[in-house]
């Protein structure tokens, strides 16, 4: 089974063999039983195009879902979905930039015809925008460095540490104003 990450199109991956001799046989990973005189896996990794393999799983071939993990998001599915989300890194998604900036352009569309409902409108984005800012920070500070989360929000390490070092972290929520 092929694995594609809905946020970064044509990035590839899969789960492959890994035989006593630590190669990666050709072929589907669960034909590799020793079965017909073939060679026997010892182990499935998670595998992407780009030439990244990751840690050993243990092999299941009754179970195919179970084995990659494709149905709870654990082994080497998950492996290499964290791996797609550390490429992904700050970068925005196509559809979250394509609704900011469609956004963008009704604001501006509304203030050339009702400037209150406009700057009304602005407000409850400033707010929504100032929650989820928080959250996403906290959220970053988990796991992320300072250097990452300057980077991300287009500041200094030094100036995204002075700012959110203080802050909370906040349970996840909705970021809708009231």
């Amino acid at each position: 089974m092929v694995w594609v990450h809905e946020e970064i199109g044509g990035h590839e991956g899969r789960a492959v063999a890994v035989l006593g001799d630590g190669s990666e046989p050709d072929g589907a990973w669960w034909t590799h039983d020793g079965a017909d005189g073939r060679r026997r896996a010892i182990a499935i990794r998670p595998a992407c195009e780009c030439g990244w393999r990751g840690e050993m799983f243990p092999l299941d071939v009754a179970d195919h879902e179970v084995a990659e993990g494709t149905a709870d998001g654990t082994g080497p599915y998950g492996a290499w979905d964290a791996h797609v989300v550390r490429l992904l890194g700050d970068q925005v998604p196509e559809d979250v930039a394509q609704a900011i900036a469609g956004l963008r352009r009704q604001l501006a569309e509304l203030t050339e015809r009702r400037p209150l409902a406009a700057a009304a409108a602005a407000a409850l984005v400033e707010k929504m925008g100032t929650a989820v800012l928080q959250r996403s920070v906290s959220a970053a500070r988990t796991t992320e460095s300072w250097d990452a989360i300057g980077r991300a929000l287009g500041v200094s390490r030094q100036a995204a540490h002075q700012r959110w070092s203080r802050v909370l972290l906040v349970p996840q929520g909705n970021d809708t104003p009231a």
